[in-house]
Formats: structure tokens, sequence, C-alpha cells
């Protein structure tokens, strides 16, 4: 299975505003579960106009200029440019091309994000797979079910 344009719409906030959450334990690779290391180089722009959902940049690849940022980290300290560094608010990131054994396509599939601040939304293949609010907190959002087809 293919999925293409893995794409992240992350909205930055103070942490002190994230609701209670319980967080989760990193994934573990066992005789039962296999992983896959989404890290490394992204696509990514800051959307300093707040623009990028009302133009639907999660059905396209993004639009340039992109940067190529390393996942995971902070962008903030990053950058030597003075925008980029005190950015708060929504920014993008977008992956091609992840390619999901065919073993799995009988298994429970689960994308785990390590951390978020503060809001995510998240598409595969120009479709919404979900969404989570709460400051730097792991999260996971479930891609298929055994048994029924991916919803994208």
């Amino acid at each position: 299975m293919l999925l293409r344009r893995t794409t992240l719409l992350l909205l930055a906030a103070h942490a002190a505003a994230a609701p209670n959450a319980a967080g989760l334990l990193h994934p573990q690779e066992s005789e039962t579960r296999e992983l896959k290391d989404l890290c490394g180089l992204w696509r990514f722009r800051a959307d300093y106009e707040a623009e990028g959902l009302a133009e639907r940049w999660w059905a396209a690849p993004l639009p340039e200029p992109t940067l190529r940022m390393p996942v995971p980290s902070s962008y903030n300290d990053l950058s030597q440019d003075r925008r980029l560094r005190d950015h708060v608010g929504v920014v993008w990131y977008e992956l091609d091309d992840v390619f999901v054994p065919l073993r799995w396509l009988t298994q429970r599939l689960v994308l785990y994000v390590g951390s978020a601040n503060y809001e995510a939304t998240v598409w595969i293949n120009g479709k919404l797979l979900g969404a989570h609010t709460g400051g730097h907190l792991p999260f996971h959002l479930e891609v298929r079910t055994p048994g029924r087809p991916a919803r994208f």
C-alpha cells in the first residue's frame, strides 16, 4: 500500500493551554508489532497568513517555497530567519511516498506522533485522517482496522 502526501498541519500555542490528557508510551517493536519510522527530512512551510486551509494545501503538494525540515525537531530552533524563529502559529509538514508492507493490509495500522504542539491535523492522500489537541503530547490515529479498507 502506498500512502502519498502524508500532510500534517500544526498550530502552535503555549503549552500551558493544553488540556489534561494522558500521555502514551512510545511504541516498541516486538514479535507482534512492527514499526515504520517516518523520521527524516519532510517538506515544511510556515503558514504566516493562515491561508493553507482555505487554499486546501493538504490536497496537493505544498506550494513553494518550502524548506526541508528534520523530523523530529523544533523549527524555531533551526533557522536564522527571525520571522520563522519567532513564529507561533500554523505550519505544515509533508512527506511523500510512504510504502506500507502488504502484510500490514490485514493488520490494524496506527500512525503514532511522538509530539506536536499545540494542535495537529493529519491528512493522508488528501483525505482527513484525524486531529489532536494537546501541547507536546504524543497521540495516535488509526489508519485502518483489520477487515476494513483504509479510508483514503
